[in-house]
């Protein structure tokens, strides 16, 4: 299996155009100023944005929760190589080869899961949703992320994993909310952190300890509405 690939967006030089006074174009805006259509990527999920880039063709004006941006999306797809290259070239034929960028500066680790890569312990990511179950169900931690208002599981929830502030992998919940995560020999009988990151929800972080496992650990998350930003989007290779 490919070894997966990850990206960040951002937007380098925000918009200051009042999308409210723009004329609709279905549920995107057309900016007279500039005469672009901007796209509304705010109730995209990150297997939609990447299913969007890698077709992307032309420049990308977009309109992104803050909560979207400036983080690591993990490329979940089995040809991940492929898919990475429609992704990158997309981004350069749109934005210049100055819009795509390898990450060349350490970075400390950070919730939204910017980490250096010479603290990875390793690199696995498991989704309940592809029908591919822990090899080991005796040493895992798995549960359910809920919006704490009314309990629905969250589909697409990002769970970071580190241990000794290294991380470990990137866990996604499934279309009912689960994840599951099978700890790692190296990694029994020690305190790992779990941080939970969903788009449009407060970020949750909590410590588990994995002496007896299994362990059962839910969450729930709170939703919030963050700042909206607009404008051309910079796409970086995080691998």
């Amino acid at each position: 299996m490919s070894k997966p690939r990850k990206i960040e967006l951002s937007i380098p030089s925000p918009c200051s155009e009042d999308w409210d006074k723009m004329s609709p174009e279905g549920k995107d805006r057309f900016c007279a100023s500039c005469s672009t259509i901007i796209t509304d990527f705010s109730a995209f999920t990150d297997k939609e944005l990447i299913a969007f880039l890698s077709k992307a063709k032309d420049a990308i004006c977009g309109r992104f929760y803050d909560t979207q941006l400036n983080r690591v999306i993990a490329i979940q797809e089995t040809n991940t190589t492929t898919l990475f290259h429609k992704i990158i070239v997309g981004a350069a034929l749109a934005t210049g080869v100055a819009g795509v960028a390898h990450a060349q500066t350490t970075r400390n680790s950070t919730l939204t899961g910017n980490v250096n890569q010479s603290n990875r312990v390793s690199e696995r990511s498991y989704r309940p949703s592809d029908g591919l179950p822990p090899t080991d169900t005796l040493h895992t931690i798995s549960g359910i992320v809920k919006d704490g208002s009314d309990g629905d599981g969250i589909m697409n929830a990002s769970i970071i994993v580190y241990c000794d502030n290294k991380q470990d992998t990137i866990l996604h919940t499934d279309i009912n909310g689960h994840y599951s995560y099978n700890v790692p020999l190296p990694l029994r009988n020690k305190k790992l952190t779990f941080s939970v990151y969903a788009s449009e929800y407060k970020k949750t972080t909590t410590e588990i300890e994995t002496v007896n496992l299994p362990v059962v650990s839910n969450f729930n998350i709170i939703q919030h509405l963050p700042r909206k930003t607009m404008g051309k989007m910079k796409v970086v290779d995080r691998r």
